[in-house]
């Protein structure tokens, strides 16, 4: 095993908020009045809005793993703000 560094805790606080949204109506207003490329908007709605595996988010968007990992990451920047 790895070792993986511990996430910001401005990711993090990014990351329970998305968890927190309560609707997926909700999700989607706040994806659609974010600055995030369509990519991360849409890794971010497979994952968080329709429950999706970050793997099976990726093979939805024809997108290695790695990818789908990135966009989120740098969405919880963009949606932390």
């Amino acid at each position: 095993a790895g070792y993986h560094s511990p996430m910001r805790p401005e990711r993090k606080g990014a990351r329970d908020a998305l968890k927190a949204i309560p609707t997926k109506a909700e999700l989607a207003a706040r994806l659609e009045a974010s600055t995030l490329t369509d990519q991360q908007r849409q890794a971010v709605w497979l994952v968080y809005g329709e429950g999706m595996t970050r793997v099976k988010a990726a093979a939805v968007m024809s997108a290695s793993l790695s990818s789908v990992n990135k966009a989120i990451a740098s969405s919880w920047d963009k949606l932390g703000r």
